[in-house]
């Protein structure tokens, strides 16, 4: 459980899920990109640490990554339901 605090708290999961969520076509992109981010993740801090073993950490990452990139997700979707909305009002001419 502690393992996902810390991940959820990461800086490198934090940019990259909500980058990637927010530039998914789909949800099924924004699965793929939920294991991107925690291959990406996973690798970045086994080069970065030399003690560290690839994997150690894929199941804690891969729920971080999930949180992240569907809150990247739902600020795209929000954010263009937003745009279509007022696209639609009529002008006050």
């Amino acid at each position: 459980m502690i393992f996902v605090v810390v991940k959820l708290l990461d800086p490198v999961i934090i940019i990259l899920g909500l980058i990637l969520g927010y530039a998914s076509k789909t949800r099924y992109y924004a699965i793929g990109f939920v294991a991107l981010v925690a291959v990406i993740h996973e690798t970045f801090l086994t080069v970065s640490q030399i003690t560290r073993v690839w994997g150690q950490g894929i199941i804690s990452a891969l729920v971080a990554a999930a949180v992240y990139v569907a809150i990247g997700y739902g600020i795209k979707l929000w954010w263009n339901r937003r745009k279509r909305d007022t696209a639609e009002l009529p002008s006050e001419d």
